[in-house]
């Protein structure tokens, strides 16, 4: 047991000497001398990282080169989708617009649904079958269409009779048939017409003419010494301040324009109101503003001659009596207004009709120049009156152009000696010379009784160019005509049809209009009249109209739309 004590005691010895050496000074240091060897080797290591010795600089270049490789191969391939996707974009947008353009006619043919109930047949006129050249229209006896043709109410269920109505629109060309048709097409217009004649010639000095400026902030207009301005939005005359007219000293003024009449000036306004425009037409005789001219035909009633959703600019021509205001906008406006010394009135015709979005190539500030001046009349209105009949007078051709720098434009309108005008031709790409940044027009002395302008031409790089315009109206030399292609979708022959109405301007000759099932043999068809067409062998459906010339070659028919309903037969199921 002793023994056994003994042995115990010198076993826990052992242990406590064990203890006593793993926290020995002894310990720690062969501990520690072995990790400061291992550290000095990472720190070695370490070091080693940053010195610059070949086999280390060797890698970094291969490393650099291969990440340049394929840095410049991402770089080319950004590249070259970059230019692909802009090239797919760029002949997308025309192949696009093709689509659109196809579209927008394909959804002017509408196609009614089948009628539950039966329509009593319209009365009809068979036509004689004559051939297209030369063409010589007869004279059926009138026979009206019905209105609506299918909504006539109170017939029997009638399956197998369809009917289709087409507008025919002119801003391309996918209902046409280019190839018959010999008649001038404006784009921009979107219109028919006999070909605009003149002739363009370049002056080898500039013209003693007063050419206007393109509009500043400041500008003025001058009549017999006496002078109204403007600067920004205020108005001075005679050097002394103008106060705008009562009818919008309460209102947001976005914008003034002036212009000098014959004895008058006329203001013109735009004001602003939540994102809507309003455009005011005020007449100034140097002590005040005349009656308003408004919408309304009542001169205590301030409202505006026009108003649109885009922010536009007034541009004014012509005389106190006779004087176009064309609105300047995205989508533009206009209207022709009359003053008749007999009646004391004025009239107003609003022809925004001439100036579409095509036309106004997204808005700028036009200036009008008026060929022909009637006898000048006077006296103050006592009435206004809106859209009274046209007023008969001498010929007249106007011209509206740009004043906005970079956005030249030459629009011709005419009146077919109504005294109202009646059509409208964008002449801009074909008569002003390639290049021209800023065109601006003065009158010039008519060259043997033809209208005659100036054009001053300035290019990109300010280089200046004259010209001198002659207008000899319309070529009338013989008789051309307008082609549809196929403007029935149906699988199955057409019955009847007939040009329910067509927009051609007034004063111009005739155009008459013919149908055909087949695009050869033609039936004629007066405005109005429905024409038998029954042709089992022939699912198609062609309509055209031939322009017959007058003695006037300032004047000529301007056709903008034309309505073609037609009557299907389909065979039982």
């Amino acid at each position: 047991m002793f023994h056994f004590f003994r042995r115990g005691r010198h076993h826990k010895k052992k242990e406590s000497h064990q203890i006593v050496d793993w926290g020995s000074p002894r310990w720690w240091g062969n501990w520690g001398s072995a990790r400061i060897t291992q550290i000095r080797k990472q720190i070695t290591q370490i070091t080693d990282w940053g010195r610059p010795n070949r086999t280390n600089r060797s890698s970094r270049k291969q490393r650099f080169h291969r990440e340049l490789r394929v840095g410049v191969g991402i770089a080319g391939a950004t590249a070259l989708l970059v230019l692909i996707i802009f090239a797919l974009a760029f002949y997308g947008a025309g192949a696009l617009r093709r689509f659109i353009e196809r579209s927008m006619f394909s959804n002017l043919i509408i196609r009614l649904q089948e009628l539950e109930n039966k329509t009593p047949a319209p009365a009809t006129v068979s036509q004689s079958t004559s051939s297209s050249a030369p063409y010589i229209p007869s004279s059926p006896a009138a026979v009206p269409i019905p209105p609506s043709i299918p909504s006539i109410p109170g017939a029997p269920p009638s399956p197998n009779v369809l009917y289709s109505t087409f507008y025919a629109g002119f801003s391309g060309t996918g209902w046409l048939n280019t190839n018959q048709t010999s008649l001038y097409r404006d784009d921009n217009e979107s219109a028919i017409m006999f070909p605009p004649k003149y002739i363009v010639s370049q002056l080898q000095s500039a013209p003693s003419a007063a050419f206007p400026d393109t509009v500043a902030e400041t500008e003025r207009a001058c009549i017999a010494g006496r002078c109204l301005s403007r600067n920004g939005l205020q108005l001075f005359f005679d050097g002394s301040p103008l106060p705008l007219p009562d009818a919008v000293q309460n209102k947001f003024v976005a914008h003034v324009s002036i212009a000098a009449l014959d004895s008058k000036w006329i203001v013109g306004i735009v004001t602003s109101d939540g994102g809507q425009y309003a455009g005011y037409v005020f007449l100034f005789d140097g002590s005040a503003f005349l009656p308003t001219l408004d919408v309304q035909g009542t001169s205590n009633v301030p409202a505006p001659l026009v108003t649109s959703q885009y922010k536009g600019v007034w541009g004014f021509g012509g005389t106190e009596n006779d004087f176009l205001a064309v609105y300047g906008a995205y989508d533009g406006k206009a209207v022709q207004i009359h003053y008749s010394l007999k009646t004391k009135t004025y009239s107003l015709v609003n022809i925004s009709q001439f100036f579409p979005i095509r036309v106004m190539a997204n808005g700028f500030r036009p200036a009008v120049i008026q060929e022909v001046q009637p006898p000048p009349e006077v006296g103050p209105p006592t009435v206004i009156s809106v859209n009274q009949p046209a007023i008969s007078g001498n010929q007249k051709t106007w011209y509206v152009f740009s004043l906005t720098d970079q956005k030249p434009k030459f629009i011709k309108l005419w009146e077919n000696g109504t005294g109202t005008i009646q059509g409208g031709a964008d002449l801009t790409g074909s008569v002003l010379p390639s290049g021209t940044a800023t065109a601006l027009l003065a009158a010039a002395q008519l060259d043997g009784g033809r209208p005659a302008l100036f054009i001053k031409a300035t290019k990109g790089d300010g280089s200046t160019s004259y010209y001198k315009f002659i207008d000899e109206g319309f070529d009338k030399s013989v008789a051309r005509m307008v082609v549809s292609s196929n403007i029935n979708n149906y699988p199955w022959s057409v019955a009847r049809a007939a040009i329910a109405s067509a927009s051609t301007g007034s004063g111009a000759g005739t155009i008459a209009f013919a149908l055909s099932p087949d695009g050869v043999s033609w039936r004629d068809a007066p405005v109005g009249q429905m024409v038998e067409l029954n042709d089992a062998s022939s699912t198609r459906l062609f309509w055209r109209g031939v322009f017959s010339p007058s003695s006037d070659p300032m004047s000529s028919p301007f056709l903008s739309v034309v309505k073609v309903e037609s009557q299907i037969n389909r065979p039982s199921q």
